[in-house]
């Protein structure tokens, strides 16, 4: 898949709302009413990537979150448990996430699918695994998959995170055709544990010196067994960079389309099961 825009959009989680309705109204000459954060991030971010060119009608939208739209369900479920009322029906009905998939299409003037693919890990990577079966098999052109969460303070988030949480829409606009791309996704590739992961890395065939970045399921302490595979390789701390969103990866991996000419990256990334997601990445 050939990789034709890229964005990371990052906001504080206590930035006002009427700057990102601001921002899409500027974006795409369009006022949303009733609209909620989720899916404001998802349209700025998704404009964002596509600045300066008109997608084709037939782009494919796959919408990648973690967490969904949680604003909308928090309120929703305080009216239904606390409130002991019926919940308005705007917030109930953006507590479904893919009406941010279907506003991006409407906006952009597509006529194409638009889904959106919830996971608690693996949520990118699994986007743009279905956005690759379509390319491959000419059901669309060109794809839009992108990687949306809201900040979400949970416990364990924020002892890990504290105040480094953030919103995050990170996007790629993808395409069959290499002529005028910046880069590509190259391999996609899953594993069930730890020794399979680290051989299947042995053996892809990779410059010298790729970049690895870890997804937030691999441990600090796990890091030093997968630079002994390559000496050579460099580590990219997209964390450190963009802090943390539950679209982290998205984010990372996005991000590497800037600044990173001529280089590959490798970004593995773990779930809860010992069960491992291999992406590399390409930029020209």
């Amino acid at each position: 898949m050939y990789v034709h825009g890229t964005a990371v959009l990052l906001r504080a989680p206590d930035d006002a709302q009427t700057a990102l309705v601001d921002k899409v109204r500027q974006q795409t000459g369009l006022y949303f009413r009733r609209v909620n954060r989720f899916i404001l991030l998802s349209l700025a971010g998704a404009h964002q990537c596509v600045a300066g060119r008109t997608p084709d009608p037939a782009t494919m939208v796959c919408l990648t979150t973690e967490n969904g739209s949680v604003q909308d369900t928090e309120t929703t479920l305080g009216q239904l448990f606390h409130e002991r009322s019926y919940p308005k029906p705007y917030n109930f009905i953006n507590t479904m996430s893919n009406t941010a998939a279907f506003y991006i299409a409407q906006s952009m003037k597509l006529r194409s699918p638009n889904i959106t693919l919830a996971a608690i890990q693996f949520a990118f990577e699994r986007g743009l695994e279905l956005a690759r079966t379509d390319l491959n098999r000419g059901a669309a052109e060109y794809a839009l998959v992108g990687g949306v969460d809201e900040a979400v303070l949970s416990e364990a988030n924020q002892c890990r995170f504290g105040d480094r949480l953030v919103d995050g829409s990170a996007w790629l606009y993808l395409s069959r055709h290499k002529t005028h791309a910046s880069g590509e996704i190259a391999q996609i590739r899953s594993f069930s544990d730890t020794r399979s992961a680290l051989d299947g890395y042995a053996k892809m065939d990779l410059p010298a010196d790729p970049v690895l970045a870890f997804g937030i399921g691999i441990a600090d302490a796990e890091h030093g067994q997968w630079q002994a595979v390559r000496p050579g390789s460099r580590v990219l701390d997209y964390r450190g960079r963009y802090v943390y969103s539950g679209s982290s990866a998205a984010c990372g991996i996005c991000g590497f389309f800037k600044g990173h000419e001529g280089q590959t990256l490798v970004h593995i990334n773990k779930d809860r099961l010992g069960n491992y997601t291999l992406l590399t990445a390409t930029v020209y």
